[in-house]
């Protein structure tokens, strides 16, 4: 299971209390060890654009990303 939180335009990975308390939305993921996300968390008033919630799944190894516009 991995955390993130957004401050500005970055993403802390496992953010401490203090970056928790910077950032406008938190996001929790949880990946199974083949690498696929079975848990999907947002959290928080700030907004989330899609390029860095992906970014968010690589960074926790998801194998099989996919997404409709």
């Amino acid at each position: 299971m991995n955390l993130f939180g957004q401050i500005g335009e970055r993403c802390v990975v496992d953010p401490t209390a203090e970056e928790e308390a910077c950032s406008l939305v938190s996001v929790v993921l949880a990946v199974t060890e083949k690498g696929r996300c079975v848990t999907t968390l947002v959290r928080g008033e700030g907004s989330l654009h899609e390029d860095t919630l992906i970014d968010m799944l690589k960074v926790s190894h998801v194998s099989d990303i996919f997404y409709y516009h």
